[in-house]
């Protein structure tokens, strides 16, 4: 009985952990494309509140974390290719044909956000691939 216990909590602590990794958003950019902010920086053109997670491509030591509420603004310490991971509420993108468009490379990972509208959420972004094997939810 001890072992069959045991087997259930693992099981259970498993399921848990794969679920918090599959509840992320992820993207990555290019901070030094062409855009409206400094070759260091990204805009994500965002309404809700949400956590951000980045790290730099090829460099695990250079990583950060930010809270973003709405439109937010990240500034890395160098220029470069930025894996960045959303979680909490975000509730919609909205490129437009503007701003940091051509900074977004891939979308990686949709998660199960709740998205309010895809109107426009990637207008313009010419050089963004969606390489993710989930697919967002539009419900």
């Amino acid at each position: 009985m001890r072992k069959l216990q045991k087997l259930i909590i693992l099981s259970l602590f498993l399921l848990f952990a794969s679920t918090l990794v599959q509840a992320q958003f992820v993207t990555v950019w290019q901070t030094d494309n062409q855009g409206s902010s400094k070759p260091n920086q990204i805009t994500i053109p965002a309404k809700g509140n949400y956590k951000i997670v980045w790290q730099e491509m090829g460099n695990s030591a250079n990583k950060g974390e930010a809270v973003g509420k709405d439109a937010t603004r990240l500034t890395f310490p160098k220029a470069g290719k930025y894996k960045v991971i959303i979680t909490g509420g975000l509730q919609s993108l909205n490129f437009w044909d503007e701003g940091d468009r051509l900074k977004l490379l891939n979308i990686e990972q949709w998660c199960w956000i709740a998205w309010q509208t895809m109107k426009f959420a990637f207008g313009g972004c010419e050089n963004m691939r969606c390489v993710a094997t989930d697919a967002p939810n539009l419900s």
